[in-house]
């Protein structure tokens, strides 16, 4: 069954400033929108809200995650992606300075859809957080992970206001729904493909094995 189609707005990036080969991350969500694209001018405003939203301080990333580009892929309605990439080039460093987590280590910014769709849900990560942790459970500061929630608020309204057409969505098998709510949760999160892309640094135990 055909759904609709959208484009996918993905933030690309690399992390930390060493030589190549970087570690890439990259978050993204949906655009629904009518017409068959998005114009050139929609497209310089999202990029510039996905940048903002990247570099404020609220958003609480690490300046070692530096995103590099915002790329939109148009879906069709069948599913294929029938429009070659746009990318726009983009040099914004993460804008809170702190106590950088392990790189694995992300928070997941959720995205849910109406009650009469349910349980459609979407989300994304966000790359070197900087979250204060709560020594008697482990969970991330409340203030910080309201922070980074009302951010990313910021971010999806921004989008929206982008065109009068354009509603940031849920992908799903039938169509796109509209986002109705934004959830941040205080347990952070481990990308294993990031987790296993780093190179381990073992060191051995010294003196001698007793049988």
């Amino acid at each position: 069954m055909p759904g609709e189609a959208y484009t996918r707005v993905s933030a690309i990036g690399v992390l930390g400033s060493v030589p190549a080969p970087y570690e890439i991350f990259s978050y993204s969500f949906a655009i629904k929108h009518g017409g068959d694209a998005l114009t050139a001018l929609q497209q310089v405003a999202i990029g510039d809200a996905v940048s903002a939203f990247h570099g404020r301080q609220a958003s609480r990333m690490a300046p070692q995650a530096v995103l590099t580009q915002v790329a939109f892929a148009h879906k069709s309605a069948l599913g294929p992606q029938d429009q070659p990439t746009v990318r726009l080039p983009k040099a914004t460093n993460g804008g809170l300075v702190g106590t950088v987590l392990p790189p694995q280590v992300t928070v997941a910014v959720s995205l849910r859809g109406p009650l009469a769709v349910s349980p459609i849900r979407g989300r994304f990560y966000i790359p070197l957080p900087i979250i204060t942790l709560n020594p008697n459970n482990g969970l991330g500061d409340e203030g910080h992970i309201q922070s980074l929630a009302d951010s990313a608020l910021q971010l999806i309204n921004e989008v929206n206001a982008a065109g009068a057409d354009l509603q940031v969505g849920i992908a799903h098998k039938t169509g796109v729904a509209p986002v109705t709510e934004i959830r941040v949760g205080r347990a952070l999160d481990t990308l294993r493909s990031r987790r296993n892309a780093i190179k381990e640094d073992y060191r051995l135990s010294v003196g001698a094995l007793v049988p």
